[in-house]
């Protein structure tokens, strides 16, 4: 864990799984104040605008590829 939660904040999360490669999941808050609409419109944020929670991932092994 990268910094602790607060839960007056937003949190948000992606989750990527990819037979070929493996499976991830980024948790994290947007740093600055959002309101409920702004949050609705987001379609890319900028590195510098993002403050990591937790990032987990797994590589899939070839036999787990086939799965």
């Amino acid at each position: 864990m990268l910094v602790y939660k607060n839960l007056k904040r937003f949190l948000f999360y992606n989750i990527n799984a990819s037979k070929k490669r493996g499976i991830s999941a980024i948790v994290y808050y947007i740093k600055g104040d959002l309101l409920q609409d702004s949050i609705n419109k987001l379609l890319y944020l900028p590195k510098i605008k993002v403050k990591l929670i937790i990032f987990l991932s797994k590589a899939l092994k070839d036999a787990k590829t086939r799965y």
